[in-house]
């Protein structure tokens, strides 16, 4: 007994020495992954890492459709089921902490800047077209200390939760106050009930599931010197272009155009070129967990989509010339009344992305499907619908849960991994080595780069 007691001795003792955790919570998770050389690059003093902080929205927003998008937003930004009104995030953020070496953490942190009356109103007369809509000086970043207050009260808010590490988000009991909050809200901003039936949005509202929620959840990558320092520029190139003014969720933010600014993005975008693209990791691999790609039909669309004039250098994320562009399209040109107009937000034509009145002809060109194996061909991109990628906080959130969940998940296919903490769920990864075994070499920004084909995300 007293052989076999020195013999489990010794191995917690080597377990303690390869996981080198920053407290004991942290060491007791790292030994039960039976990790090897497993530590939290925040905790240490010299490590590059870059941190990806998701923030999943107070319900997740159901892409599945228009209709469902509206419902499931709308429902968010209610901030029923316990979730506190202090958070600003209610359909969802993402943002990244990064430190070079032994310097501070500075922070990228890309907001609409819109409070959520504005946001709603943006929603609810739009439509579909404002996930379209180019920003002009509405977009901005985050200072570092606003940026990182936001870090930590999530944080602590998630921690707050204790043991079940959950809070359940529950439309049903969505509370009488936050109905006539909403209520008031279309009434001071003057919004016409034919586009909005309100007892019917509240009633399916009161008929989403409930779901468990988090409140914020983390990604940690090692990375080198040099990648860091590559995001560092490109995010101080970025900044000072003024693309972060030019807001929109389906922008590529390491672009820049002619007139040698950068795309702006919205937090997901911004926080994947970041993360992904500067540091000179597999983005494609990356892109096709945390993007959603619906097909609209230019039939939905409610206004001109093709009021800029960079249109057709890859004006909505696309990033190449030869798909299909609003502009090239009969109903998104201005003058054009499209189906759209005159229908309420509930109407079912918002049942589906796209539908007969969409479909008249074919483009002659296949739009691939991420992660097909082969860049296999998919789905058929017709002359009267836009294809769109916008980068989802919800996947991101989902995309960790996995790999925290599931030690056999391989989350953005990264090498060598180890999970930390059940208050904050985390995990670590590591990007500074390729396939090869060598240094990974970051990206520089793009300077004209919308017929690079590093540029594509597919």
């Amino acid at each position: 007994m007293a052989i076999k007691h020195a013999v489990l001795l010794a191995a917690l003792a080597a377990a303690l020495a390869s996981c080198r955790s920053a407290d004991s919570e942290q060491l007791a998770t790292a030994i039960q992954n039976g990790c090897a050389d497993c530590i939290d690059p925040e905790s240490t003093v010299d490590q590059s890492y870059v941190s990806i902080g998701v923030m999943p929205a107070r319900y997740p927003i159901d892409w599945g459709s228009p209709n469902r998008m509206y419902v499931t937003t709308i429902a968010a930004g209610l901030g029923f089921g316990g979730e506190s009104s202090t958070n600003p995030h209610g359909i969802g953020h993402v943002l990244l902490k990064v430190r070079c070496g032994k310097t501070a953490p500075f922070y990228l942190s890309q907001t609409g800047a819109n409070d959520e009356a504005t946001q709603f109103k943006d929603l609810d007369a739009k439509r579909v077209s404002m996930i379209f809509t180019t920003y002009d000086k509405d977009g901005k970043l985050y200072t570092d200390p606003a940026a990182e207050d936001d870090w930590e009260k999530s944080r602590k808010r998630q921690e707050a939760l204790g043991a079940p590490g959950t809070y359940e988000s529950k439309p049903a009991d969505v509370q009488d106050k936050a109905l006539q909050q909403l209520i008031t809200l279309q009434n001071d901003l003057n919004v016409k009930l034919v586009k909005v039936d309100l007892p019917e949005l509240i009633r399916r509202i009161k008929l989403l599931p409930p779901v468990p929620r988090r409140h914020f959840v983390r990604a940690t990558i090692r990375i080198t010197d040099a990648q860091c320092k590559a995001i560092r520029d490109w995010r101080d190139a970025y900044k000072a272009s003024g693309g972060s003014k030019r807001y929109a969720i389906h922008r590529a933010p390491w672009i820049m155009d002619a007139n040698e600014k950068y795309d702006g993005g919205a937090c997901g975008s911004v926080s994947f070129a970041g993360a992904f693209y500067i540091t000179g990791l597999d983005h494609k691999k990356a892109a096709a967990r945390v993007t959603e790609l619906p097909q609209i039909g230019t039939g939905r669309l409610t206004e001109s989509i093709a009021r800029d004039g960079r249109k057709l250098d890859g004006w909505y994320l696309l990033q190449n010339k030869i798909y299909n562009v609003p502009g090239s399209v009969e109903c998104a040109k201005a003058g054009n009344k499209c189906a759209a107009s005159d229908r309420p937000w509930l109407h079912e034509l918002y049942d589906k992305w796209n539908g007969p009145e969409d479909v008249a002809g074919l483009h002659g060109r296949a739009w691939p499907v991420f992660g097909a194996v082969g860049g296999g061909l998919g789905m058929i991109v017709n002359t009267k619908t836009v294809p769109l990628v916008a980068f989802e906080p919800e996947k991101f959130y989902q995309e960790i849960l996995a790999r925290w969940n599931q030690a056999n998940y391989s989350s953005f296919d990264h090498a060598g991994w180890c999970k930390f903490g059940d208050k904050v769920p985390t995990i670590i990864l590591d990007g500074r080595a390729g396939p090869d075994g060598r240094d990974r070499t970051p990206r520089p920004g793009i300077k004209g780069g919308f017929d690079n084909a590093d540029s594509d995300l597919f």
